[in-house]
């Protein structure tokens, strides 16, 4: 218990410092076909050499015909291997979470057999945002 929690305690400090420090906590884009899991943050997307890699959401509003509008949300991704992951929602917790993305998210979606979004994950924290460089 008591290596757990010094463990615990130096993984936590190793963490602090390196945000201290101004590193970036890139996490390349990986779609993994087998668990239908897609996963990474938009800057290393943005800025992959390849330019097909990306990951992203949306939402879309559309009237209803009768004065009202519902909202879907979709989900997708592709990796430097060209696996590629897209999926669908209409659950309206998981189209907040869509909402909050901003330039800099780290995304996590996972899709059912259907294409349906069984989960989405998001994170705006800053060590997600890219290390500038002083000229």
């Amino acid at each position: 218990m008591q290596i757990s929690i010094i463990g615990l305690l130096a993984a936590t400090m190793l963490v602090g410092a390196t945000a201290l420090a101004g590193q970036e906590n890139r996490v390349p884009v990986s779609v993994d076909p087998v668990t239908m899991n897609a996963r990474g943050d938009m800057w290393s997307a943005r800025t992959d050499v390849d330019q097909d890699v990306y990951i992203g959401c949306s939402i879309s509003t559309y009237a209803d015909g009768a004065g009202g509008a519902f909202r879907t949300g979709w989900c997708q991704a592709e990796d430097a291997d060209g696996d590629f992951a897209r999926c669908e929602t209409d659950s309206g917790e998981m189209l907040d979470a869509i909402h909050a993305i901003d330039s800099y998210s780290y995304i996590s979606f996972t899709r059912d057999a259907s294409d349906q979004c069984v989960h989405i994950t998001v994170s705006t924290q800053s060590f997600y945002l890219p290390e500038l460089k002083a000229k």
